[in-house]
Protein backbone atom coordinates (compact mmCIF):
# COMPACT_ATOMS: atom_id res chain seq x y z
CA UNK A 1 0.00 0.00 0.00
CA UNK A 2 1.04 3.62 -0.29
CA UNK A 3 2.23 5.56 2.75
CA UNK A 4 0.02 8.32 4.09
CA UNK A 5 0.85 11.49 6.03
CA UNK A 6 0.99 10.63 9.72
CA UNK A 7 2.05 7.02 9.23
CA UNK A 8 4.64 5.84 11.74
CA UNK A 9 7.06 3.32 10.25
CA UNK A 10 9.23 0.75 11.97
CA UNK A 11 11.89 -1.28 10.23
CA UNK A 12 13.48 -4.67 10.68
CA UNK A 13 16.56 -5.86 8.81
CA UNK A 14 17.54 -9.46 8.20
CA UNK A 15 20.10 -11.25 6.06
CA UNK A 16 18.90 -12.36 2.65
CA UNK A 17 20.51 -14.61 0.06
CA UNK A 18 24.25 -15.13 -0.30
CA UNK A 19 25.96 -16.36 -3.46
CA UNK A 20 29.42 -16.57 -5.00
CA UNK A 21 30.88 -15.82 -8.40
CA UNK A 22 34.41 -16.08 -9.75
CA UNK A 23 35.91 -12.67 -10.54
CA UNK A 24 38.60 -12.03 -13.13
CA UNK A 25 41.06 -10.01 -11.04
CA UNK A 26 39.96 -10.36 -7.44
CA UNK A 27 39.32 -14.09 -7.14
CA UNK A 28 36.08 -15.24 -5.59
CA UNK A 29 33.31 -12.64 -5.13
CA UNK A 30 30.79 -13.14 -2.32
CA UNK A 31 27.47 -11.32 -2.70
CA UNK A 32 25.22 -10.83 0.36
CA UNK A 33 21.73 -9.37 0.53
CA UNK A 34 20.34 -7.30 3.38
CA UNK A 35 16.52 -7.17 3.45
CA UNK A 36 14.81 -4.30 5.30
CA UNK A 37 11.04 -4.34 5.78
CA UNK A 38 9.17 -1.17 6.73
CA UNK A 39 5.80 -1.57 8.46
CA UNK A 40 3.19 0.97 9.46
CA UNK A 41 1.65 1.45 12.90
CA UNK A 42 -0.81 -1.40 12.19
CA UNK A 43 1.97 -3.83 11.29
CA UNK A 44 1.13 -3.73 7.59
CA UNK A 45 4.09 -4.09 5.23
CA UNK A 46 4.63 -0.83 3.31
CA UNK A 47 8.06 -1.15 1.69
CA UNK A 48 10.72 -3.84 1.28
CA UNK A 49 14.25 -2.66 0.45
CA UNK A 50 16.99 -5.07 -0.64
CA UNK A 51 20.64 -4.03 -0.63
CA UNK A 52 23.52 -6.10 -1.98
CA UNK A 53 27.11 -5.97 -0.73
CA UNK A 54 30.14 -7.56 -2.39
CA UNK A 55 33.28 -8.93 -0.72
CA UNK A 56 36.36 -9.96 -2.66
CA UNK A 57 38.64 -12.88 -1.87
CA UNK A 58 41.74 -10.71 -2.34
CA UNK A 59 42.42 -7.05 -3.15
CA UNK A 60 41.67 -6.07 -6.73
CA UNK A 61 44.79 -6.13 -8.94
CA UNK A 62 45.28 -2.55 -10.14
CA UNK A 63 47.57 -3.68 -13.03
Amino acid sequence: RHMRPGDVLTSTTRPGNTWEKQGRRSGKLVFSESVTEYRDQDGELVVTAIGVGVRTERPVDQG
